[in-house]
């Protein structure tokens, strides 16, 4: 979520431990200005992750987590309507295109991040732990209210003030010739001009439509819709035809980073921040010629932002224990919880409801380490296993007499047993350094979210899956809360694209 923006005249390679992440803060008094290199960029991006923040998820009053598709669709739907778009985050990456650069060596990437500033020309319903979120997050509601740009969501009217003015016109002569005269007239609904900056966003985020390039998101259900309704049209009342028009409006596909984490690398969690962190850890550990590997280039803010900067520090966010399906489980796991010397909550869901009280680490860097350490245990427990066994059935081939015993096979590491080091010095993996890195507050911001989204998805199409395989196992794929499959973006035979949709394609005159 937005959060202090960040400005410096070099160009900053962000590796493993990224400090300042440079962003281009966009709002009402330099959109004009950033609209055509803005454009430019995205014309030149091989693909644009996006990230939202609005101004609440509408507590249990909508239906977003019904078990019909349908039915949590319209509740969705609704809650887009009444709530609003506060901040949009756009990251455009784009491949280095260096003819001396070796196929084996590591790529090379670009991007440019871009912090949009949002507020409706029209009324919105705001939720208070959403606003104490946006706010714990470094939120500047009165920059909000000042600087934000104006947008008009769903539908344009089609007449203009000349044409709305004749229809009133029409309306009076009508009522004087029914009643003899026209103390009282009958008017058409109000008609609120769109501004300046209104038709210049909507024109920015329509332009990417014609690109035909791959849109990355991460748990991106609702973000979409908060854009369709913001920049495209109003929402179709059924959700296959709302499907069809995502197909059409995105044709270079959409993927999200949530669902291949999910269903794919079958990551333990998934949000996004623990995501970012982990799969930064092991590209730091990547050789330089490993093809495997990436570096991406982060472009400096464009001048018109000189002085803001985003500063990475430490906290913490809310969350859920998952209930156990066995008591000894349960039992065994909240001793193992209470020992761990960070949050479970925040280390599975992402957030703690305790925020910034809770007595444990929201760390993701002693996370990811004490996971580490974990997995290197287990890892050993199983091997020394592996040797007693081997050991024992030596032993039993040398002396069929021997019967062998739960005992006599398995020599289990003792649970007080010192853990091994998170690197064994037989290891050539590097230890990484304990800087400073982003936490879950810092990481709430719409710019930083998506380019988190997009540097997942460089990790996830080059180092967990080949191009192809995310290409046909991730495309069109969203994540869905609580189901056990995603929605399918694809266009049924049967379905045509909405009315509404198809008249603003007619209106950007690409039909």
């Amino acid at each position: 979520m937005p959060a202090p923006p960040l400005s410096t005249d070099s160009e900053t390679l962000i590796k493993a431990n990224p400090q300042l992440l440079p962003f281009n803060d966009v709002n009402s008094g330099n959109l004009a200005s950033l609209y055509p290199a803005i454009k430019l960029i995205l014309q030149n991006a091989d693909f644009i992750a996006i990230d939202t923040e609005f101004s609440g998820l509408g507590g249990g009053s909508y239906d977003t987590k019904a078990p019909n598709l349908d039915q949590r669709y319209k509740g969705l739907v609704q809650l887009a309507k009444d709530h609003a778009l506060v901040a949009l985050g756009l990251t455009a990456f784009s491949k280095k295109k260096n003819a001396s650069q070796e196929e084996d060596n590591a790529q090379q990437w670009i991007a440019h991040n871009f912090n949009i500033l949002l507020k409706p020309m029209r009324e919105y319903r705001v939720d208070p732990r959403s606003l104490q979120f946006l706010s714990e997050s470094g939120f500047d509601f009165n920059r909000q209210i000042r600087d934000g740009v104006q947008y008009m969501p769903g539908d344009w009217p089609r007449v203009d003030q000349k044409s709305a003015g004749l229809v009133e016109k029409e309306n009076q002569e009508n009522a004087s010739m029914q009643f003899g005269r026209a103390k009282s007239t009958e008017r058409t609904p109000a008609y609120t001009k769109p501004s300046h900056e209104a038709s210049l966003i909507r024109s920015l985020v329509r332009h990417i439509s014609r690109l035909s390039i791959p849109i990355i998101t991460h748990n991106g259900f609702l973000d979409l819709i908060f854009i369709y309704d913001a920049f495209f049209a109003s929402p179709p009342e059924k959700l296959q035809t709302f499907v069809a028009d995502l197909t059409d409006i995105f044709p270079g596909g959409i993927y999200d980073t949530k669902y291949v984490a999910e269903y794919m690398s079958r990551e333990g969690a998934t949000f996004l921040s623990y995501l970012y962190r982990k799969y930064e850890r092991q590209q730091a550990r990547l050789t330089l010629n490993d093809k495997q590997r990436f570096d991406i280039e982060v472009k400096s803010p464009f001048n018109f932002n000189k002085d803001r900067a985003k500063k990475i520090s430490n906290d913490g966010g809310e969350g859920n224990d998952s209930t156990q399906d066995s008591r000894s489980k349960s039992k065994r796991r909240k001793t193992e919880s209470s020992s761990r010397p960070y949050c479970s909550h925040f280390a599975t869901h992402g957030h703690c409801k305790y925020n910034k009280k809770c007595g444990k680490s929201h760390d993701l860097d002693l996370i990811l380490d004490e996971e580490e350490k974990e997995e290197a245990q287990k890892k050993r427990k199983t091997d020394s296993m592996s040797e007693s066994q081997l050991s024992t059935q030596e032993t039993l081939n040398e002396h069929p007499q021997m019967h062998p015993t739960p005992s006599t096979i398995v020599q289990p590491v003792a649970l007080d047993a010192a853990p091994p080091t998170l690197f064994p010095s037989t290891d050539s993996v590097p230890t990484l350094p304990r800087a400073p890195v982003p936490s879950a507050q810092s990481y709430h911001s719409a710019h930083f979210d998506s380019y988190m989204t997009g540097y997942i998805f460089l990790h996830q199409s080059l180092k967990l899956f080949s191009v192809d395989e995310m290409t046909t196992e991730a495309r069109n794929r969203i994540y869905l809360m609580g189901k056990d499959i995603p929605l399918r973006l694809q266009k049924s035979m049967y379905t045509t694209i909405s009315k509404n949709w198809a008249q603003a394609k007619q209106d950007m005159g690409i039909l």
